[in-house]
């Protein structure tokens, strides 16, 4: 007994229920974590790492690249923080020399995220070891702030120096996923 095509065709809208089934009750989920845990145990604070990218939902369906990508609009959503933290301090410095650590911290937040922008622009273009670059000069600008409160002998206030090291350690998250895309 062969079917017609409109016969055939009623099975189209059952097909795509199936489809849509299956890839709702698909393992992926599990894979994700999989790889979550795979990149957190490289990273340089796991704990953090697995924290930052459960907390975006769109880890839950994402591979690789895209935890990348999450890693990166995380640094830039706390470098972004971070800066409006210093541009508040250094409104409240009353001494010239704290003043021009908080310019330079400005500055050294204002460059760092402009380059984590670059970041995603090379993740998009698939230069994964232009991520990586990107990604360690970000860090070396949220270095530089610290180093100006250590060279000129002034302690760091507790909020800034946390949310310095929030910012390093969500960069790193970027280095860990942008090598692994290079097969490292």
């Amino acid at each position: 007994m062969e079917l017609s095509w409109s016969h055939r065709s009623s099975y189209f809208p059952l097909l795509l229920f199936f489809l849509a089934f299956l890839g709702y009750y698909s393992p992926c989920g599990e894979a994700t974590q999989d790889l979550i845990e795979r990149v957190c145990s490289k990273s340089k604070d796991p704990s953090v790492c697995t924290k930052a990218l459960e907390s975006d939902p769109r880890s839950h369906t994402a591979d690789l690249a895209g935890l990348c990508q999450i890693s990166i609009d995380l640094s830039t959503t706390n470098a972004k923080s971070t800066q409006a933290l210093v541009t508040s301090l250094g409104k409240k410095a009353t001494d010239k020399i704290s003043k021009e650590i908080y310019n330079t911290c400005l500055e050294n937040y204002t460059n760092s995220i402009s380059v984590l922008g670059d970041c995603t622009n090379r993740l998009q273009a698939g230069d994964y070891a232009g991520v990586n670059i990107k990604a360690s000069a970000a860090q070396t600008e949220v270095d530089t702030c610290d180093e100006s409160f250590k060279e000129r002998k002034l302690p760091e206030p507790p909020t800034l120096t946390n949310a310095c090291q929030k910012v390093q350690k969500l960069c790193n998250i970027i280095l860990v996923t942008a090598n692994m895309l290079q097969g490292n």
